[in-house]
């Protein structure tokens, strides 16, 4: 599938998509003329939000977004008070859900950063780091096994 670039008509506001040979002709100023002669402006930060969107991210990197978290996880035999704290504490835009990995631990799954951070700070928890969980998903894992055998070689 060809990407399209987003560019808003100076006529009516319109976003329309154009392909890559038309978003080469732009003006330093991000400025097109469109077939009808209408002049047509580059919305760069509207294709930024489309190809960021946390449907995007989480499709790109098969890890949901945000992140499910490990941190503010539990063992599944603590379940049963963790979600009477959830609903005490008026928390419907969080739930616990089986590791995939380990299934006898529940991990943290968000709706947003900002219900991850509520809930955190709940828990006598805070994010030091900044990064937002980086999680690495299996195919950074193969990207990785398949870099370190270009550099040096089967083992």
């Amino acid at each position: 599938m060809e990407k399209k670039y987003l560019f808003r008509r100076e006529d009516n506001d319109e976003i329309i998509s154009v392909p890559w040979e038309v978003m080469q002709q732009q003006d330093v100023l991000g400025y097109i003329t469109l077939e009808d002669g209408v002049q047509a402006k580059r919305c760069v930060r509207l294709e930024m939000e489309r190809d960021h969107s946390p449907a995007k991210r989480e499709k790109r990197t098969g890890t949901p977004f945000p992140p499910p978290s490990d941190a503010l996880g539990f063992p599944i035999q603590a379940l049963a008070e963790r979600e009477k704290d959830r609903i005490a504490g008026g928390f419907t835009d969080i739930e616990f859900k089986p590791d995939p990995l380990v299934p006898e631990f529940m991990q943290v799954h968000f709706r947003s950063y900002s219900a991850r951070d509520r809930y955190a700070k709940h828990c006598g928890l805070h994010d030091q780091s900044g990064t937002r969980s980086v999680a690495i998903t299996p195919n950074d894992i193969r990207r990785a096994e398949k870099e370190v055998k270009k550099r040096y070689g089967e083992p």
